[in-house]
């Protein structure tokens, strides 16, 4: 039963720092920075949707935000990659080195927590003969 509950945590961490690697790729891989317009960045950032099933899980306030505050971020990744064009050649393979190295941390963990398990787990009590 411990070692569910160790890997179901290992788990509940997992997806969502599988899901912000997704949204670094989308967000370094989506849109053409190399134009250096900011307008370009908002035209893309306005045909993205979110989907349908996901929509309905969320309220309208969130996916708002969420706009708003990638709206804000673009100008930032645009100055950013101005500054080192070659930037963007090695930033997305290195964002899944770091997914999976940060993946393999998760791992090891889940299995530190699973031989403590086992080395904390009371031994049966003798049986009579």
């Amino acid at each position: 039963m411990w070692h569910v509950v160790v890997w179901a945590l290992v788990a509940l961490v997992a997806a969502p720092w599988t899901l912000v690697c997704m949204g670094l790729h989308w967000l370094l891989s989506g849109p053409d920075w190399s134009v250096g317009d900011t307008d370009t960045w908002l035209r893309w950032l306005e045909q993205w949707q979110i989907p349908v099933w996901l929509a309905d899980w969320l309220p309208m306030a969130s996916v708002t935000a969420l706009k708003a505050w990638l709206t804000a971020l673009g100008p930032w990744v645009e100055s950013l990659l101005a500054q080192a064009p070659a930037l963007l050649t090695w930033l997305v393979p290195l964002l899944w080195i770091a997914w999976g190295l940060g993946l393999l941390v998760l791992v090891m963990l889940g299995v530190a927590g699973s031989v403590l398990v086992v080395a904390l787990r009371q031994p049966a009590p003798p049986r009579p003969a």
